[in-house]
């Protein structure tokens, strides 16, 4: 029996899509834990995280798998392959890279691309649109080698301007992340390290698994099964002055994720060689509020992993950060913060042309025609979500 019902909304969720999204129908004892501890520090369950509003709290995370086959579930096998018989024109072509998108003037009419190991440059052509969907670091990369971004930086690089958008690669946002070593007194049997280290329960689990598509194998593997997004105000009593300032004794780490950075970087090119990659500028907590964001989550933390519920574990955090004060944990922070948890978005933001957008609500591309960017590029920070 599940300690905790999974909650969602239906209105959050699209229904008739190929690639499917479900929640795993397996929990470790020891997940229930930290749930009723992060309940006990005054965190309350999220109706779901992808319903807008709700996304802070405590809840559960669904995984691209598909709730049938507990397989994962992916545009390959759960699109591609389904239409690519009946759709001779669609072709996907591996190991290659875009090197600039064609113009007749300002209308966008095909690609340059070439070997992804260098060599020969070939041109495809399109009847309708460009569709750009490179990710949040290439695709300002190719608007800028097609002379879409600042007139001025394109100079420097001799690339004749199309569309002088000095937003392109700039807004550049990322969510950080610090795991924090901790040491258990004791631990919980089955746990996700008993698939690796107890041969009969990893035997148990698999054929569990291959028979009937239950059981720890069900989870993907390196995540947990729940999420604690803790809203700042229910996180430090601080919250209004921050804003207004704008297995027994195996360690483990606990991950600190900050979803909503104020701190804003930048990806730009450094060659017009499209095989050169571009140069990012994460600038972490360039903006000193997320320290002050960043020690209020880690305080909190602090305050879970005391709870009651997590005494049968025995959980000891390690030095330095068991003993750091408030003032101490900032430098901690600045040497051991890493800057990416592989979620970059909004280099191509969708805000008015005037405030540095690069694209409109269609995900036209401002000042030309005949492109649009369908990708996390477009994206705007307007809640602490997990960019994926």
């Amino acid at each position: 029996m599940l300690f905790y019902y999974v909650l969602f909304l239906l209105s959050a969720h699209g229904h008739n899509g190929p690639v499917r999204a479900s929640y795993p129908n397996y929990y470790f004892p020891g997940a229930e834990n930290f749930w009723q501890a992060a309940l006990q520090s005054g965190l309350t369950p999220s109706p779901d995280p992808n319903g807008g509003d709700w996304a802070v709290g405590l809840f559960n995370f669904p995984t691209l798998s598909d709730a049938t086959t507990r397989t994962r579930s992916h545009a390959r096998i759960n699109h591609y392959q389904q239409v690519k018989d009946s759709r001779p024109n669609y072709h996907i072509l591996a190991e290659h890279t875009v090197s600039k998108i064609l113009f007749k003037g300002k209308r966008a009419i095909g690609l340059e691309y070439l070997p992804s190991t260098g060599g020969e440059r070939l041109d495809v052509y399109a009847k309708k649109e460009v569709l750009l969907a490179a990710g949040a670091l290439h695709t300002p990369q190719i608007l800028r080698l097609s002379g879409i971004g600042s007139k001025q930086f394109l100079k420097t690089f001799g690339i004749d301007s199309v569309a002088d958008l000095p937003g392109v690669g700039e807004n550049f946002m990322d969510q950080g992340e610090l795991k924090v070593p901790f040491t258990f007194e004791n631990n919980i049997f089955p746990n996700s390290g008993a698939l690796d280290t107890n041969k009969t329960y990893d035997a148990e689990q698999r054929a569990l698994y291959d028979a009937q598509k239950q059981g720890a194998y069900t989870i993907v593997r390196t995540l947990s099964t729940n999420l604690a997004v803790p809203p700042l105000a229910n996180t430090t009593s601080s919250w209004r002055d921050i804003l207004a300032t704008a297995k027994s004794h195996d360690p483990t780490d606990i991950t600190l994720y900050f979803l909503r950075a104020l701190s804003r970087g930048s990806v730009k090119i450094n060659s017009t060689d499209p095989l050169q990659q571009p140069v990012i500028d994460f600038r972490t907590a360039s903006d000193p509020t997320d320290f002050d964001l960043a020690v209020a989550l880690f305080e909190k933390e602090k305050e879970i992993m005391s709870a009651p519920a997590m005494k049968i574990l025995g959980p000891k955090m390690a030095s330095p950060y068991d003993t750091a004060s408030k003032e101490e944990m900032k430098t901690l922070l600045a040497a051991n913060m890493s800057p990416s948890n592989a979620h970059s978005c909004c280099t191509a933001a969708m805000v008015p042309k005037e405030e540095g957008g690069v694209v409109d609500t269609e995900m036209q591309v401002y000042g030309v025609k005949g492109l649009r960017v369908v990708d996390v590029s477009v994206s705007i920070p307007i809640t602490g979500i997990l960019v994926d």
